[in-house]
């Protein structure tokens, strides 16, 4: 194999894909433009914000910069996770976490919907009509537990099969 096929001229490096990251003094990537050397460097540095050109495609939401190095985040070890640009670590999240319980909590209640009408008392009985409304109401109370991250979910009453 020929040593010329192996070099790589000035016009092949420029048209590699390159990036310009755009980030904050925590070094978060507020935004990133990947194109060839001489598009990255038409890209003008907005205010407020600190300009590293990289010589390789970057993804914004899944890097950081620090010490003038992108660095990958990972994956967040959990869905109740927020990366933390000061700390340069995933961190738990009070306020996404309790989000993410109602959240479960509203998809609970909304199929449980069904049971809390007044012809459900009829087909359901009154012991199993009363069940379900302190299932929903338990339900209801969920958010007054105080910890998202161990949340004593109520049991769906047993039996109930039916769904309109």
């Amino acid at each position: 194999m020929s040593d010329a096929m192996n070099d790589v001229t000035s016009e092949d490096v420029t048209q590699q894909p390159q990036s310009v990251v755009f980030y904050d003094d925590q070094g978060c990537i507020r935004f990133a433009f990947v194109g060839t050397s001489a598009q990255c460097e038409d890209q003008p540095t907005p205010e407020g914000l600190l300009r590293l050109d990289c010589n390789r495609p970057i993804i914004a939401f899944s890097s950081y910069v620090q010490d003038g190095a992108v660095i990958d985040k990972g994956d967040a070890p959990g869905p109740m996770m927020r990366f933390d640009y000061g700390q340069k670590s995933w961190v738990q999240d009070e306020a996404l976490a309790w989000w993410i319980v109602r959240q479960v909590r509203d998809e609970k209640l909304k199929s449980s919907d069904w049971t809390d009408t007044m012809s459900a008392i009829d087909r359901l009985g009154v012991e199993r009509f009363n069940a379900w409304q302190h299932y929903r109401q338990a339900l209801r109370d969920v958010p007054l537990q105080g910890d998202p991250y161990e949340v004593d979910w109520p049991v769906q009453p047993g039996g109930a099969t039916l769904s309109t």
